[in-house]
């Protein structure tokens, strides 16, 4: 399975600090995501409550924008940052297995 990559964009427009003078745009590795979720590695720190807009690439059913809040950062030795968000609006379960490429488990009838 390959990491799930995406491009982000902060802060967005749904943040009431957005200005198109100081946007940033990034492509970020995607280290963690749940239902609520989503950890983010990028080169520079979005301050603590910028809301930003996550686009993930590898699914088309996802291709529309999510957004997210940051509540937390850390730095790497490597000079990344790993950034944490909660998302606004939480993901189903459904999306968040289309994502990481899992198959819902099947039930397989067996007779004797």
């Amino acid at each position: 399975m390959s990491i799930p990559r995406a491009w982000v964009v902060y802060p967005c427009k749904e943040d009431p600090s957005y200005s198109h003078t100081t946007v940033r745009s990034r492509l970020a590795l995607i280290a963690r995501i749940s239902t609520g979720e989503i950890e983010l590695v990028l080169p520079d720190r979005p301050d603590i409550g910028t809301i930003l807009s996550v686009q993930i690439f590898h699914d088309p059913a996802l291709a529309k924008p999510i957004t997210a809040e940051v509540f937390a950062a850390e730095r790497q030795s490597h000079g990344d940052w790993v950034i944490n968000c909660k998302l606004q609006l939480p993901l189903s379960g459904v999306k968040l297995r289309r994502l990481l490429r899992i198959e819902p488990q099947k039930t397989l009838i067996h007779s004797p």
